[in-house]
């Protein structure tokens, strides 16, 4: 009886199905799982896989946020370097030149430095801490501004209905009912 118990509550096979297969009375086992609490046990233990299937797949986007955190810090951290050893850098524009005499041409890669800054590698930058913030923000549950004024209009609904609920409530209980009547019947006069 002990295995068709270890097997029913960590199982998915149904009480008739291991009857059959044991070969033992539906009942007696039906009677046996009622006494001693077989259908909990199993719930019980359904729950305890669905809570660990849970934890391990937080766990696992846990570490995907972490991994593209530190992604995106070091891609910023070598902008943020090469900043601070070339502060030209975000001049600096690389370009392809040719220069052609008769059928021969060369191309050469030049850099130049320009007044203007190349918001290529400014954008490259920015995107790194925009990432960190909304990785920062999922892990740590921060709200962002427009979600915390979402959840401030629905607070204020749900206000306005908790009042307007009351109000209706105080109104049903202040409403008296009169009956008059001109003539009593026969049966009510004592």
């Amino acid at each position: 009886m002990d295995q068709i118990r270890i097997e029913y509550v960590s199982g998915a096979a149904p009480l008739r199905e291991l009857a059959k297969k044991y070969g033992v009375p539906y009942n007696t086992i039906a009677q046996r799982s009622a006494k001693d609490g077989w259908a909990a046990e199993r719930r019980k233990h359904r729950e305890s896989i669905r809570t660990e299937v849970l934890k391990r797949a937080q766990s696992e986007a846990v570490s995907a946020m972490v991994q593209a955190m530190q992604g995106a810090h070091l891609a910023m951290g070598y902008v943020i370097q090469s900043v601070q050893d070339d502060p030209s850098m975000f001049r600096r524009y690389v370009s392809m030149r040719t220069e052609k005499s008769g059928f021969d041409a060369t191309t050469e890669m030049v850099e130049d430095i320009f007044g203007r800054v190349d918001m290529g590698q400014f954008n490259s930058m920015m995107d790194g801490l925009k990432k960190g913030m909304e990785i920062f923000r999922l892990v740590g549950r921060v709200s962002t501004a427009a979600e915390e004024a979402s959840q401030q209009i629905q607070k204020e609904r749900l206000q306005l209905e908790r009042d307007k609920f009351e109000a209706d409530k105080e109104k049903d209980q202040a409403m008296e009912i009169t009956v008059h009547m001109d003539e009593i019947p026969e049966e009510y006069n004592v």
